[in-house]
């Protein structure tokens, strides 16, 4: 991750997606720190701006209990049937629905979830 670029990139509204196929909350993690975590983060990039953070993935296989932290934490839950692939169009229409200076970040494994992400 990179520091933001302008002044105003660094307080515009940050959209997260967090594929939890490629990156499971691990076993016995408190899913109610997830978001702190990331807000943590990004503060010490240098985003200041609100965060919306969207867990995509299959819900089905995630225990109820850490499904109702993450919902108590603010984070949003997208049931997901493909997972990354979903976690890649969801950035992708983000684009159009959220313009910059507006900053998007994906969190995921494979290389080739940057590659469409990447694309023009």
């Amino acid at each position: 991750m990179e520091p933001p670029t302008t002044t105003e990139a660094a307080e515009a509204a940050i959209l997260v997606y967090w594929d939890m196929k490629m990156c499971p909350l691990p076993d016995g993690y408190n899913a109610r720190r997830v978001g702190q975590i990331i807000e943590r983060k990004l503060r010490q990039f240098g985003y200041n701006g609100p965060i919306t953070i969207t867990a995509v993935g299959i819900l089905d296989g995630v225990p109820e209990r850490a499904l109702e932290a993450l919902l108590s934490s603010g984070i949003s839950l997208y049931n997901a049937p493909y997972g990354t692939k979903d976690v890649a169009r969801l950035a992708l229409w983000s684009r159009y629905d959220f313009p910059p200076p507006g900053n998007l970040m994906v969190i995921s494994r494979p290389p080739e979830a940057a590659v469409i992400l990447d694309s023009k």
